[in-house]
């Protein structure tokens, strides 16, 4: 007894949704200019039209979590860059511009070139965003919001003017691989790869304290 109760107050949630749905379906039907000068069985076809794009929309969300297609695929790039940026971890910088101190835009050169054989123009942050911009327009690489930030992808926030900003490699658990500077043994700075930042330290410094932006991309 107990069962069939609960099929039909199952049976009655299901029209009840439906009906919610056909009226979310005529409503925007109705947007149509021309929705109220059509015969009645073609406003039904507009309908049922209207109905089945929003169930597939639906279920494109379901299936990629709500994010875009773009933004839910992490390709083979992604593991390899994240591969050797974990690799790099400790590496010291010295050799680069300003003896490791501007050269964090270096670093992740070195590691994309170990890891895809490429290099971004430049060894500053300015010329990088812009040649990942060029990338993105080629169909090389993808813009993604930080929100969907996965392990792999470039964070980059681009020096203006005086202002001068950073770049590294998205981590696991929302670290940020990239350029820094730590006390040495004697006293002075030395400056390697580690994982400095997260996430949202990184905002904090560079977005809110700084005014800069702070953009994910992501090379396919």
């Amino acid at each position: 007894m107990l069962k069939k109760i609960n099929l039909i107050i199952l049976i009655m949630f299901a029209i009840v949704l439906s009906g919610c749905d056909k009226k979310a379906a005529e409503k925007a039907a109705e947007m149509n200019p021309n929705f109220h000068n059509l015969p009645v069985e073609e406003q039904k076809e507009l309908i049922a039209q209207v109905q089945a794009e929003q169930d597939d929309a639906d279920e494109e969300d379901s299936s990629s979590g709500g994010q875009s297609n773009a933004a839910s695929k992490v390709g083979p790039a992604n593991a390899s860059i994240f591969r050797e940026a974990t690799k790099a971890m400790g590496e010291s910088s010295a050799a680069g511009p300003g003896g490791g101190s501007v050269s964090c835009a270096w670093m992740v050169n070195k590691v994309l070139k170990r890891s895809l054989g490429i290099t971004v123009d430049g060894n500053a942050t300015a010329l990088m965003n812009k040649d990942f911009k060029s990338m993105v327009a080629a169909g090389k690489a993808e813009q993604i919001s930080v929100s969907n930030a996965k392990p792999g992808d470039i964070i980059i926030s681009p020096t203006e003017g005086k202002n001068i900003g950073h770049v590294g490699i998205v981590g696991e658990g929302g670290t940020i691989l990239s350029n820094g500077g730590s006390k040495g043994p004697n006293g002075g700075k030395e400056y390697k790869w580690q994982d400095k930042f997260n996430m949202s330290s990184w905002k904090g410094y560079y977005q809110t304290k700084k005014g800069l932006d702070m953009k994910i991309f992501r090379i396919v």
